[in-house]
């Protein structure tokens, strides 16, 4: 079991002191009760006069390093004064059973006695040989961290090395709470995870990641040292809990196409096994569907009727829509619906926000040889048009000066074609980047939210005021469907009543809850569900100013966030989403060149009451540019 006392930095304990402890237990992480109560010994108060221990000069070269917490930097006047008079403060020793001494507290002293004349002024503790190893252990522990405690501050890695000792021993999170002064439980849960990875260990003694960060990438990340020093590099810019959530997103998202792929895998197996041909996209021409084909009596074929030497199958994505038992294809789904949520499907099709896909394949059957299995078109498919064409005797002639003309059309319309498909594409790349850093985005404020501004204050913050204005003048973003249901979620610390019957006291709640009331219609018009993260690309004034408050509180904006302020694109987001650049007040401070000329002039602050219809656009061709667009939606000033 790896413990941050096995930090290559240290010195390792001596041969012929005690075992280290956390060989005496099997799982660090045990809630097995100790032999003792608490951390503390369980011995009696002692008499009034009673002999503490000894009082000893001891040679500092003959002393024994217990083990013990990392060095801590001395002051030069205290190390001046060691040098010329000695310690004056004992140190704290206890006999070890080979008859010598080891220091319990004190070490870094030690090292610089050995460089004197001077003998080192002891305390011997009075340790209770008949105790059990873990009761001397816990109690070496508990002196050191506590003495260390009341002498200066206690870093994140002397908190780590202490709690991880005491569970190393057996001791449960309420008993290292109580033993070690100042820790908390949430510092007890961060060093259980932290333990399990031996990288996130070495983050914490090497990097600015702190206790609870470090134990996040142990418990997220803990078996991957690139994405630990990602969040490292996160860290430092002051974006942590986003690039963490943005990754942890991009994760459910590989995991969700690997189960998607296994899923395939396995109905491609089960045809395979049934000698049925599993076909792939694009289909050779001669493929016809069997729905498409009649046989020699006039009845559509099925796979059973059709011999399996000419059939084949497509395996075809399902979905199912929303409250019913139906099953429909993806290819059913408007892909347009995803980067428009806010567009209706076309006719015939379903909205992405309709349906929810599933990790099943249900087989489109055709056959591969028509004249050999006996059937033919049902002529169902045929363009009449086309039809008509070919069957018409006074058709003209093609000359060749025309039949070029054709071809060449064709071919310019094939290219646009191309065209509009890889754009397309790359729109719908863009747009599964986006919205994984918004889905990202919103889980971190909200949670931010929970704790800095509904965590149980008691007042409203500066700005507080403002904000709500601005709300109120749009008041159909209060009553919004989700609103309700946020400012629940958002506010389960916000008391019901006011703290006492005082006017100041009713004033304070009264307008915390009305601060809850118009933040949960903000997050409800930003992102009312996980299916509708486009709050990039619907950029107001107000948004932006209420990105503006909570930054100007201490929350650091995550790069999608900032394209609501102005002072990122979208294709920024993409290219440097954990670029920061923040100002002591929360807000950017600087901006490429070239983002005022892609996103076209700020966003005045329009007259109307009520959210605007964004502008028309031709589906996925449609302009996708920067902070403030043709898409923005216009709310009262």
């Amino acid at each position: 079991m790896t413990t941050f006392v096995d930090n290559p930095t240290t010195t390792d304990p001596n041969a012929d002191l005690p075992a280290d402890p956390g060989d005496l237990v099997e799982d660090s992480a045990t809630t097995d009760e100790p032999t003792a109560d608490t951390a503390q010994s369980a011995a009696d108060r002692p008499e009034h006069g009673q002999v503490a221990g000894e009082l000893l000069w001891l040679d500092p070269k003959k002393l024994k390093r217990a083990r013990n917490r990392p060095v801590k930097p001395m002051d030069p006047d205290v190390k001046g004064s060691i040098i010329e008079h000695g310690n004056l403060l004992p140190l704290v020793t206890v006999r070890t059973a080979g008859g010598g001494f080891a220091v319990w507290d004190g070490w870094h002293r030690v090292e610089l006695l050995r460089d004197t004349p001077h003998m080192a002024l002891c305390a011997v503790y009075p340790v209770d040989t008949s105790a059990e190893q873990l009761e001397v252990e816990a109690e070496r522990i508990v002196l050191q961290f506590n003495s260390g405690a009341h002498r200066y501050a206690q870093n994140q890695i002397d908190r780590a090395d202490a709690v991880a000792q005491m569970l190393d021993l057996g001791f449960n999170l309420t008993e290292t709470r109580k033993a070690l002064v100042g820790v908390t439980s949430d510092e007890v849960r961060a060093v259980k995870k932290l333990t399990r990875s031996d990288a996130a260990t070495q983050a914490l003694y090497e990097s600015d990641l702190d206790l609870v960060q470090a134990a996040a990438a142990a418990e997220h990340f803990g078996d991957d040292p690139d994405a630990i020093d990602e969040l490292i590099d996160a860290a430092a810019d002051g974006q942590f809990a986003h690039v963490l959530a943005q990754m942890l997103e991009e994760r459910a998202e590989l995991e969700a196409e690997e189960r998607t792929a296994a899923a395939y895998a396995q109905a491609v197996a089960g045809l395979t096994e049934a000698g049925i041909t599993v076909l792939e996209t694009p289909l050779p021409e001669a493929m016809v569907a069997l729905e498409d084909l009649l046989d020699t009596e006039g009845a559509t074929p099925t796979s059973e009727s059709v011999p399996l030497d000419y059939l084949a199958v497509v395996l075809v994505r399902q979905a199912s829509v929303d409250g019913t038992d139906e099953r429909i294809g993806v290819d059913l789904i408007d892909e347009r619906t995803e980067l428009f949520p806010e567009d209706d499907a076309d006719p015939g099709m379903y909205h992405v926000a309709q349906v929810t896909v599933l990790d099943e394949f249900a087989p489109v059957y055709y056959c591969t040889d028509l004249d050999a299995a006996g059937l033919s078109r049902n002529g169902l498919d045929e363009d009449p048009f086309e039809a008509s064409a070919d069957a018409s005797p006074t058709a003209p002639a093609e000359d060749e000066a025309a039949r070029e003309a054709r071809i060449a059309r064709e071919v310019a319309a094939a290219e646009r074609e191309r065209e509009r498909a890889e754009e397309a594409s790359a729109k719908r790349a863009e747009a599964t980047i986006l919205n994984r850093h918004a889905r990202a985005a919103t889980k971190v404020r909200r949670t931010w939210l929970t704790t800095n501004l509904f965590g149980g204050q008691k007042t409203v913050p500066p700005g507080s005021l403002e904000l709500i204005g601005r709300v109120v003048a749009n008041a159909h973003l209060l009553t919004a469907h989700h609103a309700h249901g946020l400012a629940s979620q958002l506010g389960a610390k916000v008391p019901n009543a006011a703290s006492s019957d005082g006017v100041k006291a009713r004033d304070n709640h009264g307008g915390l809850r009305t601060l809850l009331r118009v933040v949960a219609a903000m997050e409800a018009f930003l992102q009312p569900t996980s299916d509708s993260p486009d709050y990039y690309r619907r950029v107001s004034s107000l948004m932006g100013d209420y990105m503006r408050f909570l930054a100007s509180h201490g929350y650091p904006l995550a790069s999608v966030e900032r394209v609501l302020t102005g002072e990122l694109t979208k294709a920024e987001v993409i290219s440097r989403p954990v670029a920061n650049t923040t100002t002591t007040d929360g807000v950017t401070a600087d901006r490429t060149e070239d983002a005022t000329e892609e996103d076209g002039p700020e966003a005045e602050d329009p007259d109307e009451e009520s959210i605007q219809e964004p502008a028309d656009h031709d589906g996925i061709d449609a302009d996708d540019g920067g902070a403030a667009e043709s898409e923005s939606v216009e709310l009262a000033a």
